[in-house]
């Protein structure tokens, strides 16, 4: 009896592909083992990048199954019941059934365990095509070098990724992209197994990094407000992020936080207490903000319209220094 063993695998060409299938058959040196391509597809990145040509190849194996246990049995049993046939023909019947019902239950167990290796390979490989998934994703756009450390908990599952210092590629606009790489590894980890309910995706601690900035932020803010008592309308933010704010605002005393506004536009608003007051007052404040932004400065008086003056000039009837004379000669 043959029992074939297979496993498939995932890469940009064709010998990636077969090299991943390769390496997850994991079969012995004297094996058999054939190879073939199986489907071929075009995939878009996040919508904004070029296609990429997946390929999924096939690598297989038929294996052997030994069977001399059985003839062992039957021999054994055979010579009984001649000896049962001379002494007792009647007993042939009830010898020859329980043989059977033992092949057929050790039929059944046999079917059972590999139903459960079957699945024991399916939870397994829940984060290992996860991970190939992030691989592609980055191969897509243009990182090679990848390394991915994974992270299981009872809940909930987190990829770390090293990718070098070139990622802001992967990280996006305030974390935008990150966000969408995240969203679609949830999706593959949820189809392959639906225990996992948190997944998250990380790149150089952009997520640590961002959680920091985020919280002097908020404390920044929160001090605008007790100093001036004008509330603060923060710029739009994911759910992840309006969280951040929400626990820094917490920890500060006579300020609140809550959210406005929908979808992608919702945002976080810092505000004063009811009944608490600001620490400086609020006219200084409104109007040095009037003055930086321009607007109405008190007329000044309208200045009076001045004599008719005739300009000097240097040039005059008189002189300067006078006429000067010649003085008349004295005579001796």
């Amino acid at each position: 009896m043959k029992k074939l063993i297979e496993a498939f695998g995932t890469g940009s060409t064709a010998e990636e592909a077969q090299k991943a299938a390769l390496a997850e058959l994991n079969a012995p040196a004297n094996a058999d083992v054939s190879k073939e391509i199986v489907d071929v597809q075009e995939k878009k990145i996040l919508g904004l990048f070029k296609g990429s040509t997946v390929y999924k190849a096939r690598a297989f194996y038929e294996v052997e199954v030994e069977e001399e246990k059985k003839p062992e049995i039957v021999a054994e049993v055979k010579p009984e019941v001649k000896k049962t046939e001379a002494k007792k023909p009647e007993a042939k019947k009830p010898e020859a059934k329980k043989p059977a019902e033992k092949k057929k239950t050790e039929k059944k167990k046999i079917e059972e365990d590999t139903e459960d290796d079957e699945n024991a390979v399916v939870t397994v490989d829940a984060d290992g095509i996860a991970e190939n998934y992030i691989r592609s994703i980055f191969k897509g756009l243009g990182l090679d070098e990848i390394h991915i450390t994974t992270t299981k908990k009872t809940e909930s599952i987190s990829f770390s990724v090293e990718c070098g210092d070139d990622y802001g590629c992967v990280i996006g606009r305030r974390g935008e992209t990150l966000d969408a790489i995240q969203y679609l590894v949830r999706l593959v980890v949820g189809k392959e197994n639906e225990e996992f309910k948190r997944v998250s995706v990380n790149v150089g601690n952009y997520r640590e990094k961002r959680a920091n900035t985020l919280t002097d932020l908020a404390k920044r803010n929160a001090d605008k407000v007790l100093k001036y008592g004008r509330n603060v309308v923060l710029e739009p933010m994911n759910p992840y992020e309006r969280r951040i704010i929400h626990t820094a605002v917490q920890s500060i005393e006579n300020v609140e936080s809550y959210s406005i506004g929908s979808d992608d536009s919702r945002r976080v608003v810092i505000k004063l207490v009811d009944g608490a007051k600001p620490t400086h007052a609020s006219s200084n404040y409104s109007r040095s903000r009037r003055d930086s932004r321009g607007g109405q400065k008190k007329a000044s008086a309208p200045s009076q319209p001045r004599e008719n003056v005739q300009p000097k000039s240097d040039v005059s009837g008189a002189s300067l220094y006078g006429k000067i004379e010649k003085r008349a000669k004295i005579d001796e």
